[in-house]
């Protein structure tokens, strides 16, 4: 696992080749995703490598960049509101994972609509933490 906290040393570490995301991915992908033995197979390739996992995570960042990432922002701050609009009477043991769902919810709903995986399945929050 990398943290790394200062802006250059980012940028030096997303151009070394030899610190990767891929395999810490490729370990969460099947049961984040529900993924199928057969499915998983094919995105680690024939020689069980991240065939498709490095495409992804190129593609990634630029697509949560700019404006992209105003219209995610946006969306998840607008279901928050509607969220804490609908609070009445709560009582919360844990406020720490009250807010992680909350907000693991939210941003799911914006970045996935009406495919979000953590509405269609209560274990999918569980397996992302």
């Amino acid at each position: 696992m990398y943290a790394i906290w200062d802006p250059s040393l980012i940028a030096a570490g997303l151009r070394n080749k030899n610190l990767s995301m891929t395999p810490h991915a490729m370990a969460t992908m099947k049961g984040l995703c529900q993924l199928r033995d057969e499915t998983d197979a094919i995105i680690r390739g024939s020689n069980g490598e991240a065939a498709i996992i490095d495409g992804m995570l190129q593609a990634m960042p630029p697509s949560l960049a700019g404006s992209h990432l105003r219209r995610v922002n946006e969306a998840a701050l607008s279901l928050l509101g509607e969220q804490l609009n609908e609070i009445q009477d709560l009582e919360i043991p844990n406020l720490w994972l009250w807010v992680r769902g909350l907000l693991t919810s939210v941003t799911g709903k914006a970045m996935f609509g009406k495919e979000d995986p953590f509405s269609k399945d209560a274990n999918m929050e569980r397996f992302l933490w």
